[in-house]
């Protein structure tokens, strides 16, 4: 038998140089554009990046060599020189230590590595010791708010009936309260909700021992970190009598207003409730439109084309914040309240539901690594146990002990939320702020002078240089008028809280005790809406339940998605003009370009739209307007 022979395998086609630079090109593109953490950890660190930087060219160090190194003793004496700048507003050690993270993180952007555990450790005990020692830093992290049931209810309450703001469109309030319930009943991130489109949800019809139940399935498929899931997580809703608590009622309101069903016979909530599976089966799919499967369920206004919701923007993590922070003061409580509150709060609930175990807990939480996150970081610090009664073997109110706690429990409706006008003339009349004012005038006089001469002189370039270096100034002096002014109306307010906090219960206690009796209930005051389809939802709210109640809550949600405020605009700017002007120059640019011009040749009033409709939900819609108002001010002057 002769010997096998083997068979190399055919040499493969060689690539030229440049064929390889390129793909060694697209590769490191691709390692550059991979996301190793969310977007709002992004900018943290692109802020400590460019402190650092700073700090290294002010002290002639090679800012990429060091990061890379990452000295402890190089890292403590940044961290202890930036807590000496006079502009810096850390006063706690957890906020130091976040700093100290952050940078650690830059080092893995540039270096592909993590920091040596033992140079964390030596960073950890100075910041935690010394630094805070010497800096006077409070080593006490703040109790993180939470919200109950109870909490939301307060919320959704204050959606619906008492929030007097304007919405450019309606659709937005049947948009929050939707991701109020998502967030609250899920236990998700904000990102991971607004990432929702159709083709994530299922509709259908469920036989179950004999009854019928009208379910809805929502797929998670986003991260914070806007990455897809390998393994997305589905949670399965059910139709409730009680509407504004219902999942499954506002997710179906959206889609009527949208259209979104395959058949054009259903147009109403009824025709959906009263579908069942046919026999033999025990589950009815209901199919969405191919062609709205990748449209986003929370989507943005904006004032481009006929004026509507854009399909394909969707809302921003920001601007949902913002607007949960408004509805958090509109309800009275005293701690901010955020898209994490929601999260803590069900994260808690669930871990003290019987039939919820560490493991499920995690799951909807996305903690990967076990309990740990959990306990550091979500587990709330207030104790939700009665001790006491455990200990004497009495029957445990757990009830009351969580109540104590509650977000709501802090509710007064006369706290001050925002300045008066008075308050705020106050503040600019100061006089640290009346030397910035009086610098910005001087600055304005000398770009008014070589202006002037520019125009007499048109072909000196010194002159022109001049006049671009003092417009430069002055625009950069009426920055630091806004800034001051921001920064002092936040710290005059919570002054004035502080010291409502303060007096409001002494007050109530000598009331009390002297014999004046307090009124049972607060006057009510008619609340007046726009829309009627507004008026009844609030009416259901305070009602008891019903399954023709809940019908027609559907169909006003559906209604209230194709309305819009169109005199939201005017009512705004009336508003501005009716208060005194805050931090507006007392003339507008002094040059206004061709272009800047042209926005403005449609009416006043296009700025003023886009600077509402680029952040509907900010809690700064006000400040933009004003803004916006000045500037077309300043264009009618000018044109």
């Amino acid at each position: 038998m002769g010997k096998r022979k083997y068979f190399a395998d055919p040499p493969q086609p060689k690539i030229t140089k440049a064929e390889y630079e390129e793909h060694r090109k697209h590769t490191e593109q691709s390692f550059a554009g991979a996301k190793l953490w969310a977007s709002g950890t992004v900018l943290a660190i692109d802020r400590i990046e460019n402190r650092w930087k700073s700090h290294c060219e002010q002290y002639d160090l090679d800012w990429l060599k060091a990061i890379i190194a990452y000295e402890p003793t190089e890292v403590v004496t940044f961290l202890k020189l930036y807590l000496r700048q006079k502009d810096t507003n850390v006063k706690t050690t957890a906020t130091l230590d976040t700093y100290a993270h952050n940078l650690s993180q830059v080092h893995i952007r540039y270096a592909g590595s993590r920091v040596h555990p033992d140079a964390l450790q030596k960073i950890h005990i100075a910041v935690q010791g010394t630094l805070s020692r010497e800096e006077g830093l409070d080593q006490q992290e703040p109790i993180r708010a939470l919200m109950t049931a109870s909490d939301l209810i307060c919320v959704i309450q204050c959606n619906w009936v008492t929030d007097n703001g304007v919405l450019p469109h309606e659709r937005h309030r049947v948009q929050i309260a939707t991701l109020l319930l998502a967030a609250a009943f899920t236990g998700s991130r904000p990102f991971a909700l607004i990432n929702v489109k159709y083709g994530d949800l299922g509709l259908f019809t469920l036989r179950h021992e004999g009854v019928h139940y009208l379910c809805l399935t929502i797929m998670l498929k986003v991260t914070k970190n806007e990455l897809h899931r390998k393994r997305p997580k589905v949670y399965t809703f059910m139709l409730d009598d009680n509407p504004t608590l219902c999942l499954v009622s506002h997710f179906m309101a959206l889609a009527l207003a949208d259209s979104a069903f395959a058949t054009n016979s259903i147009d109403s909530p009824e025709t959906v409730f009263e579908l069942k599976p046919r026999l033999g089966t025990n589950a009815l799919s209901i199919p969405w439109k191919p062609e709205i499967l990748d449209t986003p369920i929370f989507r943005r206004w904006t004032t481009s084309g006929d004026k509507k919701i854009e399909d394909s923007q969707r809302l921003t993590y920001n601007g949902v914040n913002d607007y949960f922070q408004k509805l958090g003061l509109q309800a009275g409580f005293e701690e901010p309240m955020t898209s994490y509150c929601l999260r803590r709060g069900a994260g808690n609930a669930f871990n003290d539901h019987a039939q919820c175990n560490d493991s499920i807990r995690n799951l909807i939480l996305d903690h990967s690594q076990g309990s740990k996150i959990f306990a550091r970081n979500y587990l709330s610090r207030n104790i939700r146990f009665d001790a006491r009664s455990a200990f004497l073997g009495t029957d445990c109110r757990n009830d009351v002990i969580i109540a104590a706690h509650q977000m709501s429990s802090t509710i007064d409706p006369d706290r001050p939320i925002r300045l008066t006008a008075e308050q705020r003339a106050a503040v600019r009349r100061e006089s640290a702020i009346a030397a910035v004012c009086d610098e910005r005038n001087t600055q304005r006089q000398e770009a008014d002078r070589l202006k002037d001469l520019s125009l007499q002189k048109p072909y000196d370039t010194a002159i022109a240089q001049q006049l671009a270096t003092a417009m430069q100034q002055w625009e950069y002096t009426c920055s630091r008028i806004k800034a001051l002014l921001v920064a002092r109306y936040r710290s005059r307010l919570r002054e004035i809280v502080a010291e409502y906090k303060f007096n409001a219960p002494v007050e109530d206690i000598e009331r009390q005790l002297s014999g004046k009796l307090q009124p049972t209930e607060r006057p009510k005051t008619k609340q007046k809406y726009t829309f009627v389809e507004r008026s009844r939802i609030a009416e259901a709210l305070l009602s008891k339940s019903s399954a023709s109640t809940r019908n027609q809550v559907v169909k006003d949600m559906a209604a209230l998605c194709k309305r819009k405020d169109s005199v939201l605009v005017q009512r705004l700017i009336r508003q501005r003009e009716a208060e005194d002007e805050d931090w507006e120059p007392e003339e507008g640019p002094i040059v206004v370009n061709k272009g800047r011009a042209e926005d403005f040749s449609n009416g006043s009033m296009t700025m003023a739209k886009r600077s509402i409709s680029s952040d509907i939900y900010s809690g700064n819609i006000r400040c933009r307007l004003r803004i916006a108002h000045s500037h077309t001010k300043t264009v009618e002057r000018n044109s």
